[in-house]
């Protein structure tokens, strides 16, 4: 994301919504947060140039309103090859909701509910919205970041 701000600067703006749905990858407080990424993940002294806000649900019946709201009007992924299969699992990325988990014997886990099919599926999920607010097109969390800048031209 941060290449994107490099390349676009204020003409967009680029915001960073931490969730723990996923696999309870984001477990650290408010404040362990920035660390982590600084240090850990993905490390080596790294600064988001985002905007980031503090954790939130994305799903189930206490998503956040702006989360209730992309899924409403961009129900499903809409990557540039959508029947791309990276993992191998005999899905299209699009298509696919959670993946089994290899350590808990190929079983899959959602510590949401409802569970729906505008559902996001993961940690980076990615959403373009214009410069009027309007939600413009959603991508999977295999659809590289790199990839959103030919989008991001054709808005501006």
């Amino acid at each position: 994301m941060n290449a994107l701000v490099d390349k676009f600067g204020d003409k967009i703006a680029v915001l960073g919504f931490p969730c723990n749905q996923f696999g309870h990858q984001m477990n650290e407080t408010e404040g362990e947060f920035l660390n982590t990424l600084t240090h850990v993940r993905p490390g080596r002294g790294f600064e988001p140039k985002m905007d980031l806000f503090s954790k939130v649900m994305v799903n189930g019946s206490h998503a956040h309103p702006l989360f209730k709201l992309l899924r409403s009007e961009l129900k499903y992924p809409m990557d540039d090859d959508e029947t791309k299969d990276s993992k191998g699992n005999g899905a299209a990325d699009v298509d696919v909701l959670v993946l089994p988990r290899g350590n808990f014997d190929n079983t899959t886990v959602v510590p949401w509910s409802p569970v729906t099919r505008t559902d996001l599926e993961w940690n980076f999920c990615k959403f373009i919205i214009d410069k009027d607010g309007i939600p413009i097109q959603r991508f999977s969390r295999f659809f590289p970041t790199t990839g959103l800048a030919a989008h991001i031209e054709k808005l501006l």
